[in-house]
């Protein structure tokens, strides 16, 4: 893999630091209004916002018992934004892809399909050795369909390739035709049960374990406790 100006291109690049801003946090005597939850929040970020979000959550990630996390990021990121490894021998050994994206609506399988085979073609192509164990497609809000389908992997697979098949055109001339038959190939060999959708809740739960939880979603300080009556004696 190498950029337009012919110099070779790292695969990993370190994930960048979350930016420090202000944190103002309100007392419910100041907070006005029904709070929004995360989840409402995160469906109500920019792509920016989320991309900082994912960020922040990988502080969190990095404590999940892997030994190192990584993003693959840019035109050039072979479908993964995130890379977790299970070992020091990375995308040579057991390793989890996370797949990070902000559409602006839910994520569907004709989304899907093409992240999907992003990553069967890189391994196909020999980027890396071994596809990811776990490959998570990590958006504010993933789809009905896509949601019934990441529940029954064989159904996911008949109908990549039957996507796959019907775009052949398309896909050969973005691939090329002996790159995307390898991929395919690959695909057919290949267990989608490794493809599912994150749940959000339990992100939510590793990024409230972080510093920047507060500042993201202007979590609340704790209701103090209501004060005692002084003892008669002392009335």
């Amino acid at each position: 893999m190498s950029s337009p100006d012919g110099s070779a291109e790292p695969l990993f690049s370190e994930v960048p630091k979350p930016s420090q801003v202000p944190v103002t946090v309100l007392s419910p005597m100041m907070a006005t209004g029904p709070a929004m939850t995360p989840k409402q929040i995160l469906a109500h970020h920019s792509p920016t916002q989320f991309e900082e979000f994912v960020y922040e959550w990988l502080l969190a990630l990095r404590e999940e018992g892997y030994v190192d996390v990584m993003q693959l990021g840019g035109a050039h990121d072979g479908g993964a934004d995130v890379a977790a490894f299970l070992t020091a021998h990375r995308t040579d050994d057991r390793w989890h892809c996370y797949q990070c994206k902000h559409y602006g609506k839910a994520l569907t399988p004709a989304i899907a399909y093409v992240e999907i085979l992003k990553i069967i073609a890189v391994v196909a192509d020999g980027k890396y050795r071994t596809l990811p164990e776990r490959y998570v497609f990590v958006a504010p809000r993933i789809g009905a369909s896509l949601t019934q389908l990441l529940a029954k992997p064989a159904e996911l697979k008949e109908t990549f390739l039957d996507w796959a098949a019907k775009g052949t055109d398309r896909l050969t001339a973005e691939y090329g035709a002996d790159p995307l038959g390898a991929a395919l190939e690959l695909a057919r060999e290949t267990d989608f049960a490794r493809f599912e959708a994150a749940n959000l809740d339990r992100i939510l739960e590793q990024h409230a374990t972080t510093p920047y939880h507060v500042r993201r979603f202007g979590t609340r300080l704790p209701d103090r406790e209501a004060r005692q009556a002084p003892p008669p004696e002392h009335t």
